[in-house]
């Protein structure tokens, strides 16, 4: 069984945040190649939470091996359906011995950012976009979100990727 504190060398804590607009009931989950995100099968996958203060923005935590190569998406389970994220590339994640927050932007959409707390600075992971930038958006909408006026956030290392969508053709005959 997975340790209960933030990381113990062995395991990293994941915070995952992901903006999504859904319907009364629904569920949503984060799965991917790891068996505590439930091996590819979206009902057994980390059931993320939100309340009425912080809708559309869904949370969860999972313990993760550190140096693990984590692929994932999302998925809205309603009614005995999945309706999984659009696109052709997997999400990926390479996990380190901090602790890690991921701010995947909006469903469908483009990461915003990856947040490592070394562990000596490990009491709580505070700011990042929150999930306010909808795809399509620009640099703009994320610059400084997130941030008290004047203050620098201490993270380790602050990733910003984005996935492009692929749109395949084929020439000739």
């Amino acid at each position: 069984m997975a340790p209960t504190g933030p990381t113990s060398g062995l395991f990293t804590t994941v915070t995952f945040k992901i903006s999504c607009e859904t319907q009364f009931g629904d569920t949503l989950v984060v799965t991917g190649n790891a068996p505590t995100l439930g091996s590819w099968k979206p009902e057994k996958g980390l059931k993320l939470e939100t309340n009425p203060g912080d809708y559309p923005l869904w949370t969860g935590k999972v313990q993760l091996h550190t140096g693990f190569s984590l692929e994932y998406k999302y998925a809205i389970l309603r009614e005995g359906h999945v309706t999984w994220e659009e696109g052709l590339v997997n999400r990926t994640l390479r996990t380190s011995n901090d602790l890690l927050v991921v701010n995947d932007g909006w469903f469908n959409g483009i990461r915003v950012d990856v947040q490592t707390t070394p562990l000596n600075d490990a009491p709580e992971v505070v700011g990042n976009a929150a999930g306010r930038a909808k795809p399509g958006g620009s640099a703009e909408d994320v610059k400084g979100m997130g941030k008290k006026a004047g203050e620098v956030p201490n993270f380790g290392v602050v990733i910003v990727a984005s996935v492009l969508p692929l749109k395949a053709s084929r020439e000739g005959g």
